[in-house]
């Protein structure tokens, strides 16, 4: 610091103070207050620190915002895609306090940046340092979102619609949906999904609560999938893709479309019966049927089936096919795939038979009174090139 006088050339003394001044938030004490959005950061500048965080090295040159949690619930800090340096987060209850939460790199986050989550009580004060991995300096945003624990019905509407808050007996208002809050269809209220996609942790619908997923759209689940009320699935899809084991619950039988399981915790039937309309997709994780009934179902507009099941996955315990038969004139339907080797005596101890010797009913002939006997098991000989209908079915002469 060089200081002088060029009024005169006499001398002069006289004294003075030098006042050196730190960036806001370069130290815990002197924290920025941070609000849920995008708030903007520089550690250009910002001297070293002492502190470090538990996850990263050498980042010495940081950033301190204080924040208020806005709910109780879950919350997510992040620089994710949204700073020029490779970033460190670090969560604090206090300064010189108890670190909450910490990352270096965080999965899909381009250019080494960072992303938090943890748990938070509305009116929580949390202390956030942003910091540089190996002593890089930069600028970008620190994003903060507070993501509610769970979100009621309040009244009947389209699930867009402001019609959710955070107690049961709340104020309706606008909320966004996430993997992080679950969802409550209260009793007496009728939601209309007009989303393409719905993320919710758990999703619940109460007795006397209805939820009519309203064509095909998607409701992805963190966690269970609980219907005491009504749940119209449509022609929508139910994806379980948590992290840990997922429940089917209810009091009643829960009916899906399509059914997709990518957990590799698996997922497990409670209530007593799950219909599935369309497909049920194993991509991982077991599904475990726990005893309970899980029905591929059989109508007139179509029957459902059991998609390829991924080697990551698997199905544990029954599962039952239905076959939808028109009314009208006997004729052949495929109730299953063609198998073999099989004796035909096998085949008699899982069903009825009929119109051959040995069989339950062996007189059983079409047209009624013909005597012409009409055999319910038939092997196919692709040698016969008749065009009947019959033509290349024979039927067995015995048991």
């Amino acid at each position: 610091v060089r200081v002088y006088h060029y009024y005169t050339a006499v001398p002069a003394t006289t004294g003075f103070d030098i006042c050196v001044y730190h960036l806001a938030g370069d130290e815990c004490t002197t924290a920025v207050t941070a609000n849920d959005g995008a708030n903007a950061f520089t550690t250009v500048g910002t001297p070293a620190a002492s502190d470090v965080t538990s996850c990263a090295t050498g980042d010495v040159f940081d950033t301190w915002f204080t924040y208020t949690a806005t709910c109780t619930g879950t919350l997510v800090i992040s620089t994710c895609d949204d700073a020029d340096f490779n970033t460190s987060l670090g969560v604090y209850d206090a300064c010189g306090g108890t670190e909450l939460a910490c990352n270096d790199d965080a999965a899909g986050c381009s250019g080494s940046t960072s992303e938090v989550t943890l748990s938070a009580a509305v009116n929580d004060v949390l202390l956030i340092r942003v910091s540089g991995t190996g002593g890089t300096t930069g600028s970008g945003n620190v994003s903060i979102t507070c993501y509610p624990a769970v979100l009621y019905s309040q009244a009947s509407g389209d699930s867009g619609d402001p019609i959710w808050d955070r107690v049961p007996v709340g104020t309706p208002g606008a909320e966004a949906f996430s993997r992080y809050t679950s969802l409550v269809i209260q009793n007496g209220h009728v939601i209309t999904q007009d989303l393409a996609t719905v993320e919710a942790n758990s999703f619940t619908v109460e007795s006397g609560g209805s939820y009519d997923m309203n064509g095909a759209n998607a409701l992805e689940l963190e966690g269970d999938l609980t219907v005491d009320g009504t749940f119209d699935p449509s022609s929508g899809i139910v994806r379980l893709n948590g992290s840990s084991l997922q429940n089917i619950a209810g009091a009643a039988t829960v009916d899906v479309y399509d059914l997709e399981l990518d957990n590799a915790a698996g997922a497990v039937v409670l209530a007593d019966s799950v219909h599935v309309y369309r497909t049920l997709d194993l991509l991982s994780g077991d599904f475990d049927a726990n005893s309970n009934e899980v029905v591929l179902m059989s109508d007139a507009s179509g029957t459902a089936r059991l998609g390829p099941v991924d080697p990551s996955a698997s199905y544990t315990g029954f599962l039952r096919q239905q076959r939808y038969i028109p009314a009208g004139v006997t004729n052949w339907r495929l109730l299953s795939s063609p198998v073999s080797p099989l004796q035909l005596y096998q085949w008699r101890e899982d069903f009825y038979t009929a119109g051959f010797p040995g069989s339950h009913w062996p007189t059983f002939d079409q047209p009624v009174g013909s005597n012409i006997l009409w055999p319910s098991i038939r092997t196919y000989d692709e040698t016969n090139t008749g065009t009947a209908l019959t033509d290349g079915l024979v039927g067995p002469t015995d048991i």
